[in-house]
């Protein structure tokens, strides 16, 4: 049978929450939070999120966790209690895919990273212990990544899933964590397809998948 996650001394706050990767890196881990908070408005991402972890408190809307109900929060938890605090706040404003159109840091959707500035600034005045951890696309312009470097105190880490996958995936990571290099693994990427294909080139990487073929097509892409 399998065994149950260990329950980590640490609340989980997770911002821009997706179908919750880092979520499911802890659990690959052998690490699962006392609390658990997911804030994501996606509709279907939310129901993955209801159906996979039963135990995950939904909070919605990041823009509506104000700072009294995040001292609420930390009142019921107490500070002893250290905060993991992440999320990939959207992209859409900030990759090269966007074009001469992109509005970096101004733009509607990827401003919403100075609310995840503002939650590690009020949990950390509100004398919480945080480690967290931001992605974001590292095609973003330079001004930009060095925006977010000065807002959060530290400088990003690149680094390409293609290292240890089959797909090429560049990203930056901002994080107060110590950060190991990560060591380049093999992977066959012909075992990874299903039966009868397989990958030319042979070995190489796939280019990052962006959207389904579906959505390209309405697209006219």
């Amino acid at each position: 049978a399998e065994s149950s996650p260990a329950v980590g001394h640490f609340v989980l706050l997770a911002l821009f929450d997706g179908i919750r990767g880092c979520s499911a890196a802890l659990r690959a881990l052998g690490l699962q939070p006392r609390a658990d908070y997911s804030l994501e408005i996606d509709t279907n991402c939310r129901r993955l999120i209801a159906a996979k972890y039963p135990g995950c408190t939904q909070l919605g809307d990041v823009r509506k966790l104000d700072d009294a109900a995040l001292h609420r929060l930390v009142l019921e938890h107490g500070t002893s209690q250290p905060w993991l605090v992440v999320g990939g706040s959207p992209c859409q404003d900030l990759s090269v895919r966007r074009g001469s159109g992109r509005r970096g840091l101004s733009g509607k959707k990827s401003k919403l990273f100075f609310e995840f500035v503002r939650v590690v600034s009020t949990l950390m005045s509100s004398g919480v212990q945080v480690a967290f951890l931001l992605e974001n696309v590292a095609s973003m312009a330079d001004e930009e990544r060095d925006t977010i470097s000065a807002c959060l105190g530290i400088e990003p880490v690149d680094i390409d899933a293609a290292l240890i996958s089959a797909c090429h995936r560049r990203r930056y990571y901002w994080t107060n964590l110590p950060v190991a290099p990560v060591p380049e693994r093999a992977v066959d990427v012909d075992s990874l397809l299903d039966p009868g294909w397989r990958r030319v080139p042979s070995g190489k990487a796939f280019r990052c998948f962006v959207s389904s073929v579906a959505y390209q097509a309405r697209r006219g892409r």
